[in-house]
């Protein structure tokens, strides 16, 4: 039976001039887990990453570690939401909301993804169209012949099991108001 391993990038250079970046801890974390997979025999056959640094760059140095030939397939069906964009589409028209904000950046970010995933769908990269994207190339993923494949996701944790069970109208959890996180 085919094996599917659904690998989150490693921890990007957040706050650094090139954000899509590893960190020094994120190259680390490829290394560590591609010396796992080795160690125990993982053998993948074909795998794909979106096409963000930090994702192609987690798999390639991942599967060097493993002692797994090939590079993977770049998929940007794989790629998370473009934050920047959001921003830009919902910021805010006054700073007044980020003084009582403990963490205004993330603040601003989940003010932006309430927004677009409450707005209609204007265009190709509404939150329907995206929310949509991690089930399609589930399809792809595990041809009869390959034992085991491995795509490398960046988008939200919440997708990977509704993708893998095939469900397509997941929506996570909205962000933490008190908390900022998920």
């Amino acid at each position: 039976m085919p094996v599917i391993h659904l690998v989150r990038h490693g921890q990007a250079s957040f706050g650094s001039p090139e954000y899509d970046g590893l960190s020094e801890l994120g190259l680390q974390q490829a290394a560590v887990v591609g010396a796992s997979w080795r160690g125990a025999g993982c053998a993948i056959r074909s795998s794909s990453a979106g096409t963000l640094h930090r994702q192609y760059d987690t798999a390639e140095l991942l599967m060097k570690a493993a002692g797994l030939g090939g590079a993977p397939a770049r998929d940007p069906r794989w790629n998370e939401c473009d934050h920047l964009r959001l921003l830009d589409r919902h910021g805010p028209t006054t700073l007044g909301a980020l003084a009582d904000s403990r963490d205004p950046a993330q603040h601003l970010l989940d003010r932006a993804l309430r927004a677009w995933m409450n707005e209609p769908d204007p265009d190709d990269d509404g939150w329907t169209d995206f929310s949509q994207g991690p089930s399609r190339p589930w399809a792809t993923c595990s041809p009869p012949s390959a034992p085991a494949v491995a795509p490398w996701w960046s988008g939200p944790e919440e997708f990977g099991a509704p993708c893998a069970a095939g469900s397509s109208a997941h929506r996570p959890r909205e962000p933490s108001a008190s908390t900022g996180s998920r």
